[in-house]
């Protein structure tokens, strides 16, 4: 086993020859998170290994878009595959929410000492080669759910703002616009078209015979009509 180190103790270290193999987890949570940061999550761990080992190392990574509390996600079953199969020796991120979340969080720290993988979040000062990495994983789970239920709360509370003063706006309906620039449902109009539409629609609806085909309007949608007897 080789391994030298900058401060860690122990230091990194490769199982099986002379490179590291190490996996980094990256993750964000909804699609309005800027995708780019998965790659500073990738750069953040580039510089932490540059600065910790001398060694050669290659790192994997698994960046994903998902909520950290499912834990039917797909890079989460193969990053304990890996754990399990010990494919890796070090499994990097940049918190342990990254990876999961809870009290799943303090088993899968488990799982990656049983295994002899070490396990490091950086922001959390998490490392399962360390003796305290019971009382920092159990920590950072509650200090993640406690930030996350707070984030929940924030959002309610601007969406709550906003729907009481017209900015929450659905997606329009057929026949409906939304002027350039605008935010609220006072900048909602109606096509004038979609009013033809609407008028010469019920007016036809009278008079349709059970097997007549019917065009509405100017948005050249055609129904067919057929009573069932």
């Amino acid at each position: 086993m080789l391994s030298n180190g900058h401060g860690l103790h122990p230091p990194l270290s490769a199982r099986r020859g002379s490179t590291i193999r190490v996996l980094g987890v990256a993750r964000i949570s909804t699609l309005n998170q800027d995708r780019l940061s998965l790659d500073d999550q990738r750069a953040l761990y580039e510089r932490w290994l540059a600065d910790h080992t001398d060694l050669p190392w290659k790192m994997k990574m698994i960046a994903t878009q998902a909520s950290g509390e499912r834990l039917d996600r797909d890079e989460l079953k193969c990053i304990r595959r890996l754990v399990r199969k010990r494919k890796v020796d070090v499994i990097i991120a940049e918190d342990l929410g990254r990876v999961i979340r809870r009290v799943h969080a303090m088993i899968f720290c488990e799982l990656c000492e049983d295994n002899g993988v070490r396990f490091i979040a950086i922001n959390d000062h998490i490392d399962t080669f360390q003796e305290n990495w019971r009382d920092q994983s159990f920590f950072a789970a509650f200090r993640h759910e406690h930030y996350n239920a707070d984030t929940a709360k924030r959002i309610r509370r601007s969406l709550r703002n906003r729907f009481m003063q017209g900015g929450a706006l659905r997606p329009l309906i057929f026949g409906y616009g939304l002027r350039p620039g605008g935010k609220t449902d006072a900048d909602i109009f109606k096509f004038d078209w979609a009013n033809q539409s609407t008028t010469s629609g019920f007016v036809n609806l009278k008079t349709v015979r059970p097997t007549q085909s019917l065009r509405i309007g100017a948005t050249n949608t055609t129904f067919r009509f057929q009573t069932r007897r």
